[in-house]
């Protein structure tokens, strides 16, 4: 590319190249003595940069792109300056246009591979540099990741946590405000609130029933209290089912807290509702508490037994034809239903009584 300009110097390798072209006349001698001095830098320049191409490896490469750029633009300043001076240029007597023309030409020809050149190199090195500056980010990142914590940053990383967990907890019980939670299984059979309506404290909005766990509840006098006791057995009917349909279950729990009805003194008591087919919420049963039970026994109507001076009688029939008894202390045991009252002495099988006296 070069060698198109040797032509346009006497002796274009020496130290002291003179710009001249046959048959023309330049009336600009610094223009002369610029482009002379360029040619001197051109040849230093190729020598350098030989040197550089033969020396070239990987620790200098990036001293050898610097130096390529420089070099290029020392050459671009010395085409820039052959184009300036052979547009001034005049032709005289004995020159040639022709050869004039193709000189220009050659000259622009090459600076125009060298701005594309120059272009060239300029952007690679900027995309080296972009590369090498991404990769030293990318090794810096890494290496402060591969670094053991500093305590301070372990406590603000500590203190980050709590503040989040903070939040969390303060969005959850947000969250869990907005949400109605049943305490156990069971069905809502009534709700007492619209929608839009303003909720009141301890006011009931709702009820909920555990359909599948049903229990009765009963009052019991005081005076008969005493005999009921967890786990004894429970008759139970009830109106909607019918008179002789009779489920047995038990007492689960007799509340020591007295409830008071009318004036009188009672206390409840719950029994067992074991999956009776039929048996709804808020239904009426009829509980019949077996509060203790004999069999073999010898019984009486309860009418026969006469309470007299602290003690008790039962009325003998001597001849029941005349009518006539007498009177034998006995001693009770339980009172059952049905009227009837257990003799644990006194009395034999088969004796006649009086039951009832007009």
């Amino acid at each position: 590319m070069l060698s198109n300009t040797n032509g346009l110097f006497t002796n274009p390798q020496s130290t002291s190249p003179q710009f001249s072209i046959s048959g023309t006349a330049q009336t600009s001698s610094q223009l002369v003595s610029n482009v002379n001095t360029d040619r001197v830098n051109v040849n230093s320049t190729l020598t350098s940069w030989q040197n550089d191409t033969t020396s070239l490896n990987e620790s200098n490469l990036d001293q050898a792109v610097t130096n390529s750029v420089s070099y290029i633009s020392t050459i671009r300043n010395y085409l820039n300056d052959l184009s300036s001076i052979l547009t001034t240029y005049t032709q005289i007597s004995g020159g040639s246009q022709a050869v004039l023309t193709a000189d220009q030409n050659a000259v622009i020809s090459a600076k125009t591979s060298v701005d594309t050149a120059y272009a060239t190199i300029t952007n690679d090195n900027q995309a080296i540099k972009s590369a090498q500056s991404a990769l030293d980010q990318a090794q810096a990142s890494l290496a402060l990741k591969q670094a053991p914590p500093r305590p301070e940053d372990v406590d603000i990383a500590k203190a980050q946590m709590l503040s989040a967990e903070g939040a969390l907890h303060s969005a959850q019980a947000i969250l869990n405000n907005t949400i109605l939670r049943a305490p156990t299984n069971g069905t809502i059979t009534q709700v007492d609130i619209k929608v839009g309506e303003q909720a009141v404290a301890s006011k009931e909005v709702m009820k909920l029933l555990n359909v599948t766990d049903l229990h009765a509840e009963a009052l019991v006098s005081e005076s008969d209290i005493a005999s009921v006791a967890v786990g004894q057995s429970i008759d139970n009917t009830f109106d909607a089912l019918g008179p002789d349909q009779h489920f047995t279950t038990s007492v689960l729990t007799v509340n020591p807290a007295s409830t008071i009805v009318s004036g009188v003194v009672n206390y409840k008591v719950t029994g067992s509702l074991e999956k009776i087919p039929g048996v709804k919420p808020g239904m009426t049963d009829n509980m019949t508490i077996m509060v203790a039970q004999m069999k073999g026994v010898l019984a009486v109507q309860s009418s026969a037994v006469i309470n007299k001076d602290g003690k008790t009688y039962v009325n003998i029939i001597d001849n029941s034809k005349n009518k006539n008894y007498h009177e034998v202390s006995v001693t009770t045991g339980l009172e059952g239903d049905g009227g009837l009252t257990e003799i644990t002495s006194g009395l034999s099988a088969g004796q006649e009584i009086v039951t009832y006296i007009k």
